[in-house]
C-alpha cells in the first residue's frame, strides 16, 4: 500500500534525519533510505537534499509533503467509511419470505444462526418473485424449492439439501405398520390430502395419482397443519417434506418411497459469501439436525 513510503517521507521531513525517522518507523536506517530512493525514482524528482547536517525537503518535496499529509488523511477517512459500509452489510441479512418453506424451515434456521451470530440483524421481506427481488437488491437470499433461478445467469442456486417426502397418517391406520408406502398403496385409500402450500411439489403427485386412478378423490388442504389434522381420522393420509414433520400425538410418519425427490435451494445474486454463505452453512446443518431427529423417531 502507498501509506508506508508516504509515512516514511513525512517522518524524514519532520526529523530532518533518516536515522531518527528510521527509529520512529521501527526500521533500519538503510531500509528507510532505500524506501526514499525508490519513491524518488518512482516520482521522477528529488524529495530531499542530503548533507552532513541532515535531510531537507526540496521545493518539490515541500509541495509533495503537504499533499502527502492530505492524501493520508483522505485515505484514513475513506478506509473508515468503507469499513462502516462493510460492517453494515455484514451485520444485516435481508431474507426473502415466500411460501411454506419459510414458515416451517426458515424459523429453525434463523434460531440456529442467531446462536452463533447474535450481532447480525435478520430482516424478512415478503416477496412474490424471489428472483426479481434478488436482482433488484431487495433481499440477500431466498430459500425455495427447486432451481427457480436457473434461467438467470446472475442468480446462483446453492443446494441446501435434497428433501424427500413422508406420509402422515393416524397411528391405527391400516398402513401404519409399513416401513414405507408407495403410490400403489395410496390409490386404495378413500381420501388423499396433499397440502397446497407446496404447489409444484404436490401438483406433481396429484397428477401421478390421477393418471393411475382417474376416479381418486383428492381433497386439497390449504396448509400443512390442516392436513395433519385431517390425518387423525383413519380415512385420510397427508404428505409433507421430511424436513417439516415432527411426530405429534397419534400422528405418525412413514417414508414415501416412490415420491420424486426435490431440492431445497438458497438463491443469491452471485456466489454467496460472507454472512450469506454462513447462513447457508447453518441452513445445511439445521436440515441435517432435523433429519437425524426424524431418523431417531422412525
Amino acid at each position: 500500500m502507498l501509506r508506508e513510503p508516504l509515512e516514511c517521507m513525512l517522518s524524514v521531513a519532520k526529523f530532518k534525519s533518516f536515522a531518527r525517522a528510521a527509529k520512529e518507523m521501527y526500521m533500519s536506517t538503510p531500509a528507510i533510505t532505500q524506501r526514499m530512493n525508490a519513491l524518488e525514482d518512482e516520482l521522477g524528482f528529488k524529495l530531499f537534499l542530503r548533507s552532513n547536517k541532515g535531510a531537507f525537503l526540496t521545493a518539490a518535496g515541500e509541495t509533495f509533503a503537504a499533499e502527502a499529509e492530505r492524501l493520508l488523511t483522505d485515505l484514513d477517512e475513506t478506509v473508515e467509511r468503507c469499513r462502516a459500509i462493510s460492517e453494515k452489510v455484514d451485520n444485516q441479512l435481508n431474507i426473502g419470505v415466500s411460501g411454506t418453506l419459510n414458515h416451517y424451515l426458515l424459523p429453525k434456521i434463523c434460531e440456529n444462526f442467531r446462536k452463533f451470530n447474535p450481532d447480525v440483524k435478520l430482516s424478512f421481506v415478503e416477496v412474490k418473485d424471489a428472483t426479481g427481488a434478488l436482482l433488484q437488491g431487495l433481499v440477500d437470499i431466498n430459500i425455495t424449492y427447486g432451481n427457480e433461478g436457473q434461467a438467470f445467469s446472475q442468480i446462483c442456486n446453492t443446494t441446501i439439501c435434497i428433501d424427500d417426502c413422508v406420509c402422515l397418517l393416524w397411528e391405527n391406520h391400516r398402513l401404519a405398520g409399513r416401513k414405507s408406502i408407495c403410490l400403489e398403496d395410496i390409490i386404495k385409500e378413500k381420501m388423499v390430502t396433499p397440502v397446497l402450500d407446496f404447489s409444484e411439489y404436490h401438483r406433481k403427485l396429484c397428477n401421478i395419482l390421477k393418471d393411475m386412478n382417474p376416479s381418486i378423490q383428492i381433497d386439497i388442504m390449504d396448509s400443512i397443519n390442516v392436513g395433519k389434522l385431517k390425518s387423525v381420522t383413519a380415512e385420510y393420509i397427508s404428505f409433507c417434506p421430511r424436513t417439516y414433520h415432527v411426530e405429534e400425538g397419534n400422528i405418525i410418519s412413514i417414508p414415501f418411497e416412490t415420491y420424486p425427490l426435490i431440492s431445497i435451494d438458497a438463491l443469491t445474486k452471485g456466489e454467496p459469501k460472507g454472512t450469506v454463505l454462513e447462513f447457508i452453512q447453518v441452513a445445511r446443518e439445521t436440515v441435517q439436525e432435523i433429519k437425524r431427529y426424524s431418523d431417531v423417531l422412525a
